[in-house]
């Protein structure tokens, strides 16, 4: 109706009768729609070529995930229009209710659309419209809090595919922005944040291949590895981070890179190893996991900072809290020990990016809690909830609810422990993370084992011998069925 009215405004003064006349035959049938479309389309044409030019523009915008575009993403579109007309340009569009709005944001009716995108594929505007709309994307998010923001953000990324240019689309993934939890945050850890898994990781799988190698491919694989990790596929992980790793190192000892660059390469061989023991944590390959984390510790032995032994600089803490996680479990308690405390004392003041401000607490709250420590365990976890309930982060919450169930079973408050456990399996059902939710139900398991709940204590180490068996994780599934064996 909105197009019907418009036309029967512009083009017939008003006078309905006269519009019915002209058009009787075409109204209700939909390929006489697009006609009608069509004929409104070569109209703005002859009457305002300004208005035109922004019609076919914005078929360049998707309205899907963000359904509507702010005043300023029509703005951008008019790079070749005086700035004083730019208002006018967009009323003449509202006028004649071509374009719907309201609150200030702008959308096309999808019939609009479909013939705005016929004429810009058509012309020679296509490329620069979609690189406008990707920078306008770019600038106009600022920060990342909120899944609406890094939604917003990864437009840029859909409207480069659009032109074929994937290693400005792999730009956008890894373009880091300043929020109040870290310094700069890459998007692609923005959606690690806020549970957005699986679309993150078919974004990045679908142009890995076809990247430029250099520091956006190292990066991408970087966060592949990061997506299969935490989505329960621990293998692929260590596949992808060996690859991170691998176009790093290369460029490092070809000396290919800027100064800048050789920053960011040193930085990711290190994470490369860091994530591969993190994997391997996973698998329950301790001993694997404990050499790699011991490596990151030489290199900062070597290349950072040191005070009393002890190696800070930044992503050094997070290798201290692994340490003292896997030790505490290989039985080292004298280690354990002495790593959880340094952390502990130390992680205050440490300035930590998303990720360690997270997993710190979590990695130590298991620490505290294996050296029976239960008010520090407690502490810790309830640190990194705290945190998640603040930056969003949901698979740190799910881990840290199933953290505090732990030690609330060893003091034998089941009430608390069970509420708290499915709690954790309902998060991570959610977001999909496979190895935390197997994890998670092997800790239920445990809880109804202790409870002499049988039937529960079965159900639940069943779920996690299929989640484990899926992630191809031998060794954990032999840890869950060690468990089952006291029950005889």
């Amino acid at each position: 109706m909105d197009i019907l009215s418009g036309a029967v405004l512009e083009d017939f003064s008003g006078d309905v009768e006269a519009y019915w006349q002209a058009n009787q035959e075409d109204l209700f049938i939909e390929r006489d729609l697009e006609d009608l479309v069509t004929k409104q389309f070569d109209r703005l044409q002859q009457l305002d070529s300004d208005a035109y030019k922004l019609l076919c523009r914005m078929g360049c915008y998707r309205y899907q995930d963000v359904p509507t575009v702010p005043i300023a993403g029509l703005f951008c579109l008019l790079w070749d229009i005086p700035e004083n007309r730019h208002r006018r340009v967009i009323k003449s569009l509202q006028d004649r209710s071509l374009i719907d709005f309201e609150d200030g944001e702008f959308w096309l009716h999808p019939v609009i659309r479909a013939e705005a995108i016929i004429r810009l594929r058509a012309g020679e505007e296509w490329n620069t419209a979609n690189r406008k709309a990707a920078e306008f994307w770019t600038q106009n998010i600022k920060t990342i809090e909120t899944l609406k923001e890094a939604l917003r953000a990864f437009e840029a990324y859909h409207h480069y595919m659009m032109i074929n240019d994937f290693n400005m689309s792999g730009v956008v993934i890894v373009n880091q922005r300043p929020n109040q939890w870290e310094g700069n945050e890459p998007l692609g850890r923005s959606f690690y944040r806020l549970g957005v898994l699986q679309q993150t990781m078919a974004s990045i799988l679908e142009i890995v291949h076809k990247v430029n190698p250099g520091y956006v491919l190292s990066r991408l694989y970087n966060m592949l590895g990061g997506l299969f990790w935490l989505t329960g596929s621990p293998n692929k992980a260590i596949e992808a981070h060996k690859k991170s790793g691998l176009i790093s190192k290369e460029f490092l000892e070809n000396n290919q890179e800027s100064k800048q660059d050789s920053f960011w390469f040193k930085r990711l061989t290190r994470y490369a190893l860091f994530n591969i023991g993190l994997c391997n944590l996973d698998l329950w390959e301790l001993e694997i996991s404990l050499q790699y984390f011991e490596e990151v510790l030489a290199i900062f032995e070597k290349d950072c900072s040191s005070e009393n032994g002890f190696y800070t600089n930044e992503g050094g803490m997070e290798t201290w809290c692994c340490l003292a996680f896997t030790t505490s479990y290989l039985s080292d308690r004298e280690r354990a020990f002495t790593c959880a405390n340094f952390a502990y004392n130390s992680i205050a003041s440490e300035k930590l990016d998303s990720w360690a401000t997270g997993y710190c607490p979590l990695l130590l709250g298991s620490s505290y809690k294996n050296l029976g420590d239960f008010k520090k365990a407690f502490e810790m976890y309830e640190k990194a909830m705290s945190y998640s309930e603040e930056s969003h982060y949901k698979q740190v919450r799910a881990k840290a609810l199933t953290g505090l169930a732990e030690p609330y079973r060893d003091q034998l408050d089941f009430k608390k422990a069970i509420s708290h456990h499915s709690e954790s399996i309902e998060y991570l059902k959610e977001i999909s993370a496979k190895c935390d939710l197997a994890e998670a139900f092997y800790q239920l398991g445990l809880t109804y084992q202790v409870m002499s709940n049988f039937e529960g204590s079965v159900e639940n180490f069943q779920e996690a011998i299929q989640l484990f068996t899926e992630m191809e994780a031998p060794k954990q599934v032999e840890r869950v069925r060690q468990s089952m064996q006291n029950w005889k």
